[in-house]
């Protein structure tokens, strides 16, 4: 959300409007359609890009996940899974470091 708020001419939401009007021309769109579920895959590609974008320029960090190796491994794979996709470094370590919800 903080990105949204940035409005410096050099600031993310600058960033992130570049990044999507470029990618719109590439694909050669009249429009934004972000509500088709046919272009769906090509949606989820340009919000990969704007985050490529964003970490390119110092804007976004990629988010980091430590896995416990206590945890099992049917449940590390399930995890390692889906956070792979949403684009996460995956980091397995003796204990977990950050687990939020817990104190």
């Amino acid at each position: 959300m903080r990105h949204f708020y940035n409005f410096l001419p050099d600031g993310s939401l600058g960033h992130i409007l570049a990044a999507m009007y470029r990618f719109k021309s590439e694909q050669g769109w009249r429009r934004f359609d972000l509500s088709s579920p046919s272009r769906r895959d090509v949606n989820i590609d340009m919000c990969r890009e704007i985050q490529e974008a964003l970490v390119e320029r110092g804007l976004h960090a990629v988010p980091k996940l430590n896995l416990a190796k206590a945890l099992a491994k049917e449940d590390r794979l399930d995890s390692s899974h889906c956070y792979c996709f949403i684009g996460c470094i995956l980091i397995q370590l003796d204990f977990l470091l950050f687990c939020p919800g817990r104190r």
